[in-house]
């Protein structure tokens, strides 16, 4: 791979192709879930191919990422250079369900769950849209805001106490 592939500016798609591959990972027991959210974090915050490379780069081949050298010119035509199976809708919509899950039990960290229930809910947004991913988003979407509802009432509970 070329170093004006890697330098190369990256957008949405290229980082929900990412996180798709982060969640496929985390399905098949390559990552544990702590390595799930800092990898995660470090994909919504990349700005360039390599950084999202080194994200996915001592992952098994099929779940490495290689950004495109052309861009493709139609839409919805396949995802040369990413995964084939990657479909953002999916990604995000199992991100949303697993961080709206940890959220509920975070919330006892002050604040910590209403946080990763924010993030939760943002990332159902594609799953809503998607009739497939729908029902995964919902449960994302809902466990995420029921976590920043836990943890606003912790967050009374103890200046409330003290």
């Amino acid at each position: 791979m070329r170093g004006d592939q890697l330098s190369q500016r990256i957008g949405t798609a290229e980082r929900e192709q990412v996180l798709g591959l982060l969640g496929k990972a985390l399905e098949d027991g390559y990552l544990s879930l702590d390595e799930y959210e800092q990898r995660m974090t470090a994909v919504t915050a990349a700005k360039t191919a390599y950084e999202l490379t080194r994200q996915v780069s001592d992952l098994p081949p099929h779940l490495r990422w290689v950004p495109q050298v052309h861009p493709g010119p139609a839409a919805g035509t396949g995802a040369p250079g990413g995964s084939p199976t990657s479909d953002p809708a999916h990604a995000t919509a199992v991100a949303s369900m697993v961080l709206g899950l940890v959220s509920m039990p975070m919330s006892i960290c002050l604040g910590a769950g209403g946080l990763i229930g924010i993030a939760a809910a943002v990332l159902s947004r594609p799953g809503l849209r998607s009739q497939r991913e729908h029902g995964k988003a919902v449960v994302g979407l809902v466990t995420g805001l029921v976590g920043i509802a836990l943890s606003l009432v912790f967050i009374a509970i103890y200046f409330l106490s003290g």
